[in-house]
């Protein structure tokens, strides 16, 4: 049986603390691809790092909050780092929840989507995000988790 990380981009293996201060005030009353644009758009200059966190043996499921708008980007971002994930999914462009009920309802897409993906929840293995939140709601349905964040301080971007 084959195994899956679910792997977080923006602040955990992509480095955004540059493209932060991108965001403007009040972003999160605003609708995404304003208050998030510049941000967003530059996604595909970050470093990347703790590459070493992917896990070597295991399918990569990427779950992100960005808006796939920049599907674009993030799969340049993704190749130029030599990333090649199974699959990748997005917030819907217009769509401003919190990135924790984004990204579990990403996470029943990929588990309920008529075996699409072929994934199963006793086949992922470690979810990997910056955010407590997000990793709460992985421990939620089971699923071990850890805790990958570039600095000390957690990324909130207000979603």
């Amino acid at each position: 049986m084959r195994k899956v990380q679910l792997v977080d981009l923006d602040g955990c293996i992509s480095d955004d603390r540059w493209r932060r201060s991108m965001i403007l005030p009040g972003a999160v009353d605003m609708p995404i691809n304003k208050g998030f644009a510049v941000y967003h758009s530059q996604c595909w200059r970050d470093e990347a790092t703790n590459l070493g966190e992917l896990l070597p043996d295991c399918d990569h499921v990427i779950l992100t909050a960005r808006p796939v708008m920049y599907m674009y980007m993030t799969q340049r971002w993704l190749n130029q780092n030599k990333i090649y994930p199974t699959v990748i999914l997005h917030r819907n462009n217009e769509d401003k929840r919190p990135s924790y009920m984004v990204k579990r309802d990403q996470l029943q897409w990929v588990l309920n989507s008529n075996n699409l993906y072929n994934v199963h929840l006793e086949d992922i293995a470690l979810a990997i995000d910056d955010r407590d939140d997000i990793l709460g709601m992985y421990s939620n349905y089971g699923i071990s988790t850890k805790l990958v964040r570039i600095g000390e301080e957690e990324h909130n971007e207000g979603r």
